[in-house]
């Protein structure tokens, strides 16, 4: 017989083993959003293919988690989404930087300009925003919940881009989500994995 109060207590302990307090979510954003930056940047023909890349990697990202052997694998299966997420997570910040710079800077340098530090702070304080009036949910999801959430962000930038109007969102809105659950995934891989990543 299902006993609803042992459930709760169950969720209610897992919670509390996986939850990710205000300040460590703030100091692990800063990490990986730097390892976003620091990372082998993307290469040319996925950055310019924009959100048909990001569908792309995000759907070898659930092949990886599957265990289906016909993803691209780079060495382990956590470097192999660790290397794909870090690859969206460029793409996003490519697209954002394109939003407001219509001119290109050289792609080997435009990582580390001053136009994207400016992106990544005004996306810095979107993840403290929303973390503080919604927590860390996001924290007691796995990796591979929280891979189906940038497939439905995707997808809804593929149908704002073939023009369904939203005054509520816009692209931008949601590659910038895209962009903080990318960081969010990263984190609890190394959390499932037991220790952090290398860069």
């Amino acid at each position: 017989m299902f006993d609803l109060r042992e459930y709760a207590e169950g969720v209610s302990k897992f919670d509390a083993e996986w939850h990710v307090d205000h300040d460590t979510t703030v100091r692990r954003w800063d990490e990986e959003i730097a390892g976003i930056r620091s990372f082998e940047t993307v290469p040319s023909e996925l950055r310019d293919a924009g959100i048909v890349a990001i569908h792309d990697l995000v759907h070898h990202l659930v092949m990886v988690q599957s265990g289906d052997d016909r993803a691209w694998v780079h060495g382990s299966p956590q470097d192999t989404q660790v290397k794909y997420l870090r690859w969206i997570g460029q793409i996003c910040l490519w697209r954002l930087y394109l939003a407001t710079n219509p001119s290109r800077v050289q792609w080997s340098r435009w990582l580390r300009s001053t136009a994207v530090d400016r992106i990544v702070a005004s996306n810095r304080e979107l993840m403290i925003t929303k973390n503080r009036n919604y927590g860390s949910s996001w924290s007691v999801m796995r990796a591979s919940d929280i891979t189906g959430t940038l497939h439905t962000k995707s997808h809804r930038i593929t149908e704002l881009e073939s023009g369904t109007k939203n005054e509520h969102e816009s692209t931008e809105d949601n590659y910038r989500d895209i962009l903080n659950y990318v960081i969010f995934a990263m984190i609890r891989l190394s959390m499932e994995g037991g220790a952090p990543y290398g860069g």
